[in-house]
């Protein structure tokens, strides 16, 4: 059996000093050493190089040296480093020429700026003295002094990653990025510059279909990495902390050791409860909503919103649910979205006009008349006579409220439809985010879920009469007559 001491070098040498016994001659070598440069990675340990750079460092370390790779994804626990293996990997691959044009991804500005730029360990700390980058925070750029540009991204906007090229790029936290399959879908078309482009990713894993992907393509290599391997650099309040919240939990399989958990414990939803056939036939369809539910028999269909009141707050849900005559509930298109009040007005009632839905359903806790208002602002400039509407209020625990929808997934009685053609199931990122969702340990639900939940305890639960925003005649026959829809379906 080979032994891989995974010390940095700096931790190899203090290890040595250490066991100096004059207490005088210890200190003095202790704070030389503590003040050296990090040159070529003094201080970085074995696995925070990838495979093929590892030999370079350290000859004794034995790993896959030969192994080809186009993705490196550092998957690890909180506090490893995988920041600073990130940023001296980007400052070497610059300096050698390999890197020119390069992206950034963080889920936030804030969190680009912050974290990969001018963190602790962000790319400004820890570049070399003789090869240092400048931020121009004004046009969200990194650059080099060989002329080498990153530029800076945030997942929020996934449309701003189409049209540009790049050879390099730095993936950070992408487990918990904004429309995650669509900015990954874009930037991996995105980097393809040169004869070696090449992606890092550097993220605490949690339980997201791509992370499974990415960790499995034969182009990629994993680097996973427990808190405790750089416990020497962190304070102890930090480990204190992480103990007490995570040590010997299944949570702590992920937060500390940076195992990559399938689902979540505590988690209500299952990804065996999902149901992706239906009367022995895959769930597929061609994207024409009211056609599906008519081919279905569906009797009612609602769509689900969880709204945001301000532009840049968290995501609005907004998914398309319809219930058969056999009380299968189908659960068919999710088109939640970051953005403006009038965004997801327009985003909800044209899923709505697409499914031909009977009502809309709308968490009014945050917000109130307002949510009411946007929409019939919506409504008239579609010239809609009625727009069947029902405003619900949270007044019962998140956990209350989800478990009676969980029970109908475990009962078989809610089926996924994805679209033909889609390389990936287009309600994968509602999925994760149903099996990510842990009662116990997350104060807020995910919009998505929350939109979800509305819907199916609309059809399937409470079964209310739609309100009615009343916009002229509230007849659902004047309605009908006055706007692009046909309804199909029997109340």
């Amino acid at each position: 059996m080979v032994y891989n001491d995974n010390r940095s070098h700096a931790e190899r040498i203090a290890a040595d000093i250490a066991c100096i016994a004059d207490d005088t001659v210890r200190a003095n070598l202790l704070g030389e050493y503590a003040n050296l440069n990090d040159f070529d990675g003094f201080w970085l340990r074995p696995t925070q190089f990838p495979p093929d750079e590892v030999s370079q460092y350290y000859r004794d370390y034995q790993c896959d040296s030969d192994r080809d790779w186009a993705i490196w994804l550092i998957q690890t626990g909180r506090g490893w480093g995988k920041t600073k293996a990130a940023a001296r990997w980007l400052h070497r691959r610059v300096r050698s020429g390999k890197a020119r044009r390069i992206a950034l991804v963080a889920r936030t500005p804030k969190d680009y700026r912050e974290t990969m730029i001018e963190g602790e360990t962000g790319l400004l700390a820890t570049a070399d003295n003789d090869f240092r980058p400048r931020y121009i925070s004004s046009h969200a750029t990194v650059e080099w002094p060989n002329g080498a540009t990153a530029i800076c991204y945030s997942s929020a906007k996934p449309d701003s990653l189409r049209g540009p090229n790049f050879d390099t790029a730095w993936c950070d936290e992408l487990a918990s990025w904004y429309y995650l399959d669509d900015v990954w879908a874009m930037l991996s078309l995105c980097v393809r510059l040169g004869t070696d482009p090449r992606i890092v990713i550097t993220t605490t894993p949690r339980p997201v279909a791509l992370l499974k992907e990415l960790g499995a393509a034969k182009t990629t290599v994993v680097t996973q990495g427990s808190t405790y391997e750089n416990i020497s650099n962190l304070a102890p309040q930090f480990i204190a902390a992480i103990q007490s919240r995570y040590e010997g939990t299944h949570l702590g399989a992920q937060e500390i050791e940076g195992r990559l958990l399938d689902e979540m414990p505590g988690a209500l939803w299952k990804r065996a409860y999902f149901r992706h056939t239906f009367n022995g036939l895959p769930t597929v369809y061609d994207g024409d909503i009211a056609q599906l539910f008519v081919r279905l028999g569906v009797r009612k269909a609602a769509i689900g919103v969880d709204p945001s009141v301000t532009r840049d707050g968290n995501e609005c849900g907004i998914v398309s649910v319809g219930i058969d005559s056999k009380n299968y509930i189908h659960v068919v298109a999710d088109r939640s979205l970051r953005g403006s009040p009038q965004q997801w007005a327009i985003a909800s009632l044209d899923l709505y006009d697409d499914s031909q839905a009977d009502a809309l359903v709308a968490e009014v806790n945050q917000g109130g008349e307002l949510v009411r208002r946007n929409l019939e602002v919506e409504a008239r400039s579609r010239k809609l006579l009625s727009l069947p509407y029902v405003a619900v209020s949270a007044s019962r625990g998140k956990r209350t409220r989800a478990e009676p929808v969980v029970s109908l997934y475990e009962q078989g009685k809610v089926i996924h439809w994805r679209i033909d053609g889609v390389a990936r199931n287009s309600l994968i990122t509602l999925e994760d985010q149903l099996c990510a969702w842990q009662p116990s340990e997350d104060d807020d639900s995910p919009d998505r879920l929350d939109a979800l939940v509305w819907a199916i305890t609309y059809l399937a639960v409470d079964r209310r009469v739609p309100n009615g925003i009343d916009i002229g005649s509230a007849t659902r026959k004047a309605r009908a007559e006055n706007s692009r829809i046909t309804h199909r379906w029997k109340v």
